[in-house]
């Protein structure tokens, strides 16, 4: 037996309290400690780095340094080692990603092997939902497989997540104090809840309306972090077209697009978003 088939269970649940759910809820986002034990971490990294650093030389320099790509989709479950498609599809994560949403079941969209080197930009102001083409909002699971000082940590607009699409994608910021979109967060109310330091294990939990970021890697190690997107079981593909009203609506286009080529290719607006790629990992019982 090899050591892929010996890898730690992860079907144990993690339970929630209501206020962890409700907090979720108003603010966008929630911290949970430990979602992986240290065990578990030791047990499964090895294989993870050395798969996502395989699909990492396949990108360009700039995409190197920021620690992925949007428009390259080497990290989707079409071409995926078997430790790190036991951790997406683990029980645990699915079950927790379908609480927080309040839905009967999830299927797993992609996942992003975020390893930023020291030295690598911030990821600017964003909302994931926009560049997906749902009629439901998603999750991302942002689980670090290394210690995460607060300063390197996301950034998140606590609460934007109820006002629709608000980043102008022509005049993205980066994470800097004095960015435009920083600015008008700020000017629009919303309480810019600053990094949380994570350890190996631990993770962030966001909805995919609400407006983030991510600083630079000012750490002297890769910044190694895998995100996992899920959506709920049901969801409907909306037409990439109906990008184009908003702001930036060209490159918007062009990411949903870049989705159902990869995905849904054999599918139609309206229809439900189902592919072999996309199973479902959880249903409540």
């Amino acid at each position: 037996m090899n050591n892929v088939l010996q890898l730690p269970d992860l079907s144990q649940e993690y339970p929630l309290t209501l206020e962890q759910i409700e907090r979720y809820h108003q603010d966008g986002h929630l911290f949970l400690p430990g979602i992986l034990s240290s065990e578990q971490i030791a047990a499964y990294r090895p294989h993870i780095v050395e798969f996502v650093m395989q699909q990492r030389a396949k990108l360009n320099a700039a995409d190197q340094s920021v620690g992925g790509s949007p428009e390259t989709f080497a990290f989707s479950l079409q071409n995926i080692c078997e430790p790190l498609k036991q951790l997406l599809m683990s029980k645990r994560l699915g079950k927790i990603a379908a609480d927080l949403m309040g839905v009967n079941a999830v299927r797993v969209l992609h996942y992003y092997g975020f390893f930023k080197p020291p030295g690598g930009p911030g990821t600017s102001w964003h909302q994931d939902s926009v560049f997906l083409p749902l009629d439901t909002d998603v999750i991302t699971i942002w689980l670090p497989l290394v210690d995460v000082p607060a300063d390197v940590a996301m950034t998140f607009a606590n609460g934007s997540q109820t006002k629709g699409f608000l980043v102008d994608l022509g005049a993205m910021g980066s994470s800097d104090d004095e960015d435009p979109i920083r600015t008008d967060m700020h000017r629009r109310g919303y309480v810019l809840d600053e990094g949380q330091a994570l350890r190996a294990g631990d993770a962030d939990f966001h909805c995919g309306k609400i407006v983030h970021c991510a600083p630079a890697n000012t750490c002297n190690y890769m910044r190694e972090v895998i995100a996992i997107c899920y959506y709920p079981d049901g969801a409907k593909l909306t037409n990439p077209r109906a990008a184009l009203a908003y702001p930036g609506g060209q490159y918007i286009y062009m990411m949903q697009q870049h989705i159902y080529r990869n995905y849904f290719s054999h599918l139609k607006p309206g229809e439900p978003a189902i592919s072999e790629t996309n199973p479902i990992i959880y249903t409540h019982s």
